[in-house]
């Protein structure tokens, strides 16, 4: 599995496979509820054996062909986040991230998903991809605007693990085409 994941190195960060050791940190980081409040997917309290089946089920994935989930790592620090690719219904990709609060506004997110999108680009056959962010986390959309998408206008309402509601959320795209699918620059 690990050996068809590559390792995408940038100017501070190297994003690589999950490893084992991995799941103290992303208990740790991504247990910060105000971290697991912006995802869909992640519970609050985030044990370390739910950490441990995260890595499980996304090298699974990766497996499949389902994820390509990468772990974002800072020399000295060890994993600080994660970001990657699913395919959800229809097998349309979608992407995601999520960065440790100690890490938050130093321009990790921003440096990790460039990386990212740059060797989707170069590697995947599939140049669309959508992401979502809740509506209360604008700097997550600063992120994905910062790196290519582009709102898509719609809303709907996602399911927060961390918060046990429906969110109101953003849904962004990003494709080849300059304009981002017809929607008009501002």
């Amino acid at each position: 599995m690990r050996s068809r994941t590559p390792i995408i190195d940038t100017q501070r960060l190297a994003l690589r496979a999950f490893e084992n050791d991995d799941a103290a940190n992303i208990a740790r980081l991504a247990g910060d509820f105000d971290v697991a409040k912006m995802t869909s997917s992640m519970p609050h309290p985030y044990p370390k054996l739910a950490a441990e089946g995260f890595i499980m089920l996304t090298e699974a994935g990766r497996a499949r062909g389902k994820d390509m989930p990468f772990a974002i790592t800072l020399p000295g620090e060890g994993l600080i986040g994660a970001a990657g690719f699913h395919a959800g219904a229809n097998d349309n990709w979608e992407f995601g991230y999520w960065i440790g609060k100690p890490f938050w506004g130093k321009g990790f997110a921003t440096e990790a998903a460039k990386a990212l999108l740059g060797w989707w680009d170069d590697a995947m056959s599939a140049r669309t991809v959508a992401a979502r962010r809740f509506f209360d986390n604008p700097a997550s959309g600063r992120v994905l605007e910062k790196v290519g998408f582009k709102p898509t206008g719609e809303t709907l309402q996602l399911f927060s693990l961390a918060r046990l509601a429906k969110i109101p959320s953003v849904d962004y795209i990003r494709g080849p085409e300059p304009d981002g699918f017809g929607i008009a620059a501002e």
